[in-house]
């Protein structure tokens, strides 16, 4: 039987702001956790 989990840690968004050509571009930071187990441990990232 497999087991799921989860995340119960509230990631909170930053936001980048872009100038470009056409006006302003908005990208957010941390908005795709990556987890990863390593040493029979889990971690968890946010993406920047």
């Amino acid at each position: 039987m497999k087991k799921y989990y989860c995340n119960p840690v509230n990631l909170s968004y930053a936001y980048q702001f872009h100038k470009t050509d056409n006006g302003i571009m908005l990208n957010r930071e941390a908005a795709d956790p990556s987890l990863v187990l390593f040493k029979n441990r889990y971690y968890l990232f946010p993406s920047m």
